[in-house]
């Protein structure tokens, strides 16, 4: 039997070392490529959680305790939305901004934590929305993105969103004890005129990858300053008291050091 024997050329040796070539340039890359994504500059998952305090200490709400005229109240429902969070350096120069971004936070939720996005910077201040912007405001709700579709605060008559809740009972008697028979409270905020930004200095590292969360916390106690909930218990329009509640959920609303 004839055995043929195949000899490489001058050409081929050439095409086999460029192929070689080609594999190796391609693995380089896509090595350099995961070292990218898994470096020490890699984005970095911020999100928040928020606290609720009163005199200092983790807010208790089957304790009752006395408004800024001194009446007895307790608060049973705290609900509020913050809206398109961004986030400035050292500079003032804009980080990251996330304009479709919207958070309902409720008392009852403790302290959940919400995504805010990545980013990759050192964040000095956090610029938030204190109720919704006009446009995601009056978004139908059997449309509307969450949290809004699913909130339970869409206002018919305002045909837009209630963007503070604050419900509870205060001593309607004034004997100084809450009871069954004293009356509730309620105050429902909303209206594009109610829209707040604020700025809160977070001085935070998001630059090494991995998840940072963002502790905030609400004062009850700011909150109820100079609030007099016998004198209207009931407000479901814009008026003082609900833009007041407003002005001072700004106040109210800090960065935990």
């Amino acid at each position: 039997m004839e055995t043929k024997t195949h000899t490489i050329g001058r050409g081929g040796v050439l095409l086999a070392v460029f192929v070689l070539m080609v594999f190796g340039c391609k693995k380089d890359m896509e090595e350099t490529h995961d070292d990218l994504v898994h470096g020490p500059h890699a984005n970095t998952v911020v999100a928040f959680n928020m606290a609720f305090t009163r005199g200092g200490a983790p807010f208790d709400k089957t304790v009752p305790f006395t408004d800024g005229a001194g009446t007895l109240v307790q608060v049973n429902t705290l609900k509020f939305f913050l809206a398109q969070p961004s986030f400035r350096d050292d500079a003032g120069a804009s980080v990251a901004s996330f304009p479709g971004k919207y958070f309902l936070v409720d008392l009852d939720e403790g302290g959940a934590v919400r995504n805010i996005g990545e980013v990759d910077g050192h964040l000095h201040a956090l610029s938030i929305g204190v109720g919704l912007d006009s446009a995601a405001n009056h978004t139908d709700p059997t449309i509307a993105a969450q949290p809004m579709a699913s909130s339970g605060l869409w206002w018919g008559w305002a045909a837009g969103y209630k963007f503070l809740v604050l419900e509870g009972r205060y001593d309607s008697d004034g004997d100084g004890v809450l009871e069954g028979t004293d009356f509730p409270f309620e105050f429902h905020c909303g209206m594009d005129t109610a829209y707040r930004r604020i700025d809160l200095t977070v001085h935070t590292d998001a630059h090494m990858g991995g998840n940072v969360i963002i502790p905030l916390s609400l004062s009850i106690d700011s909150l109820f300053n100079g609030l007099d909930v016998a004198t209207q218990p009931v407000v479901h329009i814009v008026n003082d008291i609900s833009l007041g509640l407003m002005d001072r959920m700004g106040g109210a609303l800090t960065h935990v050091e």
